[in-house]
């Protein structure tokens, strides 16, 4: 079964679990589910360069640096630090982080419960949140990774 939406172009896309986000060629963040609902509803109102999708919540980077999130915020997983200089985002089910451009780490949500807390260098490159874990990437290639299941890696 094949599925397209109707749009002029998408780039920065981003999926979890039962539902889908992209980011038009305007800059606005559209999400679509399985089942036709737009949940969890998208980030408004900036040009968005990137976004992250979790289990209930869905984040946007805009192209001042600024991380807007929509969605559930049992787990804090919508409120992001208030700063302008992330240049990167992801979302695991009830956490999200964000690479800052010193290459810091921040993360928000659950993390005491199934993350941790990211490592406190600087320099990573790249960041990635799945589910109970997270890892990033160091300017030597090296990995770090901290969570519930980030031994087993």
């Amino acid at each position: 079964m094949n599925w397209q939406p109707a749009g002029n172009g998408y780039f920065g896309l981003d999926a979890y679990r039962y539902h889908l986000c992209a980011i038009d060629s305007t800059g606005q963040i559209e999400c679509w589910s399985v089942n036709g609902r737009i949940t969890p509803p998208a980030p408004l109102g900036s040009v968005f360069t990137a976004v992250a999708v979790g289990n209930a919540h869905v984040c946007g980077l805009d192209d001042s640096g600024h991380v807007e999130c929509q969605g559930s915020n049992e787990h804090g997983e919508c409120d992001p630090p208030p700063v302008d200089d992330f240049v990167a985002i992801d979302a695991g089910t009830s956490y999200t982080c964000g690479l800052r451009q010193e290459g810091q780490v921040v993360c928000w949500g659950s993390e005491q419960a199934s993350y941790g807390t990211p490592p406190p260098d600087e320099g990573f490159t790249q960041v990635v949140v799945s589910q109970d874990f997270a890892c990033a990437v160091h300017p030597d290639q090296q990995l770090t990774c901290w969570g519930k299941y980030a031994r087993g890696l």
